[in-house]
Parts: structure tokens; sequence; C-alpha cells
């Protein structure tokens, strides 16, 4: 039996190991291997069609291999079914589109407060009428700014949580905060509603974290925010819970990255609670970005700042990353089949990226019905309909299955300057080289 090389494997050099990826497999391929073992084994593989190594073989569980007449093009449409037709409800609801930030870069227009009882109780009803139909719910709080309506997460959560106990389903729930309201008594209330998973931004040190996110009347919010951090972190109890610091880097704020790295592992580096993603603040719409638009980074310039990270060697909890290079994280939720946010105002979305979009407006909900535009629908999650030349020689595909980002297809804006392909992809060399050790498997 003759091998290959799967279309899906990267790597890089880091010293005289080799860092090895496969998209298809994702963060369970993770794997590091002596250079001069890798190039033999790649050597014969490409004369022989295999190696005798021990090596070799642990290389093929991980998929780094595969039988030379293997359709890998197939695999992908496989693992595509897999991951969107998901048994699992998720719902993303906007308990109020208000917020207490005006950050700069945000595109959103702040106009529909608080979610009303009578619509809580439809989303209420909706789960209870279809749980059955599911292996779990999954919710994520998302705004304006969540915190502002607790009232609303805890009445929906708990009576959901119900629901999901009596009928014996999972029941899991994540939100993204700004974290000024985030005070040790709303961390503990929201831990009753099983809220385990937050997500957090703080757009580098004081001085430009106040400047990008500010109050509404325009106060600083980084002390605040790094003090209610501060005390979850002092505080024990909940240790399942998992944060993650997002940082929105700019051109001033990317000068200063190795010192923010270093405040945050000084305060949390040994709380396995606490990772990071470090992304760079895009033009995600709105007007309020132009105010900034020349500070915003090049991929050119977001590159030389990961080559700086990796080559300072600071090592911090980055999973966030390693979890995008895995498909079940990878693909956008707009294109999972059973997912839809619900804004305040009970209308039915399918990305939470531009409200505004027409095609993302797919229908409301009303008296515990979804009443769904199935034609819009079918835009976000028919794969067949787009154009995957591009993505087809492409090693990422296995992770992403042209499923990262539905609306750049929908929106004909794929390939474009603003509509790039994951960073992780981009930059793969690079995060390998920043991706935590105990990751890694050695072979």
């Amino acid at each position: 039996m003759r091998y290959k090389e799967s279309m899906f494997n990267a790597f890089t050099i880091s010293g005289d190991k080799t860092l090895l990826y496969n998209s298809l497999e994702g963060m369970s391929s993770l794997a590091v291997i002596d250079s001069i073992k890798w190039e033999s084994i790649i050597k014969n593989v490409r004369m022989f069609g295999k190696d005798d190594s021990q090596e070799f073989e642990k290389l093929l569980e991980k998929h780094y291999f595969c039988i030379e007449e293997t359709d890998e093009h197939m695999l992908t449409e496989i693992r595509y079914m897999d991951v969107v037709e998901e048994n699992v409800l998720r719902l993303i609801i906007l308990p109020t589109e208000k917020c207490n930030f005006r950050c700069l870069y945000c595109y959103e227009e702040f106009k529909i407060g608080k979610m009303s009882m009578e619509l809580q109780e439809d989303i209420i009803d909706y789960v209870r009428k279809n749980i059955m139909n599911f292996s779990g719910v999954d919710i994520r709080w998302f705004g304006g700014e969540p915190l502002m309506a607790l009232d609303v997460i805890e009445n929906i959560s708990y009576k959901i949580i119900e629901i999901c106990n009596r009928a014996k389903r999972r029941y899991t729930a994540s939100i993204i905060t700004n974290a000024y309201l985030l005070s040790r008594n709303t961390y503990e209330r929201l831990i009753k509603c099983h809220v385990w998973l937050f997500q957090i931004t703080v757009d580098g040190l004081k001085d430009s974290h106040d400047v990008y996110r500010p109050l509404y009347n325009g106060e600083g919010t980084f002390e605040k925010i790094m003090y209610n951090l501060k005390e979850i972190h002092d505080h024990d109890k909940f240790r399942y819970s998992r944060f993650t610091i997002r940082c929105n880097f700019t051109a001033k704020s990317a000068a200063n990255v190795l010192h923010y790295i270093e405040y945050m592992k000084k305060i949390f580096g040994e709380d396995e609670r606490f990772c990071f993603m470090l992304e760079r603040a895009s033009d995600w719409g709105g007007e309020r970005v132009r105010q900034i638009e020349e500070q915003l980074l090049s991929n050119e310039e977001y590159g030389a700042m990961l080559q700086q990270i990796s080559k300072y060697n600071i090592k911090i909890n980055l999973l966030p990353h390693c979890a995008l290079m895995d498909a079940d994280s990878c693909v956008c939720y707009a294109n999972k089949r059973h997912s839809y946010i619900v804004g305040a105002n009970g209308k039915i979305y399918k990305c939470s990226g531009d409200f505004t979009f027409e095609e993302n407006n797919i229908g409301y909900l009303t008296h515990g019905e979804m009443i769904i535009d199935r034609n819009k629908e079918s835009l976000w999650l028919n794969r067949k309909a787009r154009n995957l030349s591009k993505c087809q020689q492409c090693f990422f595909e296995g992770a992403c299955l042209s499923a990262c980002c539905p609306a750049s297809f929908i929106k004909g804006t794929f390939g474009d300057a603003n509509s790039l392909c994951l960073y992780e992809k981009e930059y793969i060399s690079d995060f390998l080289k920043i991706i935590p050790d105990k990751i890694f498997t050695n072979i």
C-alpha cells in the first residue's frame, strides 16, 4: 500500500524541531518532530510511498499521510455535513442592543433597548416546544452590552435550564461582555445561569484602551475592567469558568504588544481560566471606525507583530487561536443549520456582523414560533453555491471548510481586503510558534 502527504498539512521550523499541523484533524493533530527525521520521512514517502519508522506510524494516525487513492476533497464534504448539521440549538440572544461603551471601531447603532417580557417568553416557549428535536441548547449572550439587561439573562436562563433538565438535554452558555459591569457579584449571578465562558476585550494597556473603548460619556474604562477581572482572578470558588481576553491591536497599541503580554502574564499567567486572543482592529462597518482608519494595521504590519511575539518567546495561553484551527470552532456559527441570532426586538439573524444587511434578517420570533424565510436562510448554508476553486487549493480547507465567513460569499466580497481568510491560516507559521508547548504531541 502506498501513501501520500495530506493536502491539509502545514509545518514550520523551530530550532532543530518541526512543528506540524493538519487542518482536517485540527487541534488534535498538533505535533513536534525532529526536523531531520521529518525530512527523511517525507523523502521516503515521496520516493517509495511509505516509511518504515515508528514515527511514520504515529504521523499516519494523525493523518499527516493518507492512502494514495484518497479523495481528500470528499473528506471535507463529509466534515462539512457533520459540523453544519450538528443537532444542537444555538441561540445568540441580544437582551438589549444598548451599550454603555462607544468603541471607536464598533458598527452597532444602539437603537433598540431592553427585550420585552413578551419576547422573553416567546424565546422560552420556542425552546420548550422544540427541545426534543435537539441534543442540547447553547446560549450566547451578546448585545449591545448584555450586562445592562442582567435581569433578562437571569429570567431566560433559569427557565431554559429547567426545560433542559426536564428533557435531559445538555445546556451551555457564554457571554461577550465589555466587563465594565462584571463585578464579583454579577459574576456569581452569571455562574448560577450556567454562564461559564466569557469573552472580554481589553485593547492594549490603559493609554490605548481608554482611547478606543471609552464609556458613552468619554471616560476611560481600563481600570474598572481590570479591577473586576482581578477580583474574579482572586476568587477561587468557580474554577471551571473560562475567560478569553481579546485585544484588537492598532498601529499605536501594537508598538506595545510585548508590554501588554507581560502585563497580562504577570496578573493571569498562572490562572488556567484566562487565555488570550491577539487580533487586529478592523473596519467592521459603521461610521465611527473612520476616526481611526489610518491606525488600522495592514496584513504585513499584523504579521510583523506576530513575528515579534514569536521571536521574543513569551508563552501565554493562546488556546482561542488554537481552537480556530479546528473545524468545530472555525466554521462560523452563521453557517450552522440550527444557529440563530435573536435581536432585542424579535428579529432573527444569522450573522452578528451586520444587522443592516438585508439577507441577514431571515425572519422573526412571535408566539413561540420562528417565522423563517427559508430562501434567505439557504444562502448561509449552501456550500455548493460558493466559488470554492481557491479554497480547494488551500491547506486550511480542512478547518475552515469554506465556511469561516459565509457573509463574504453572499456579499460577493470573498477575497477582498476586508474579508480575508482567518489570520490563523494567513500566519500559520507564526501561530504555531506561539501556541503553548503542552498542546503539541512529541513524535
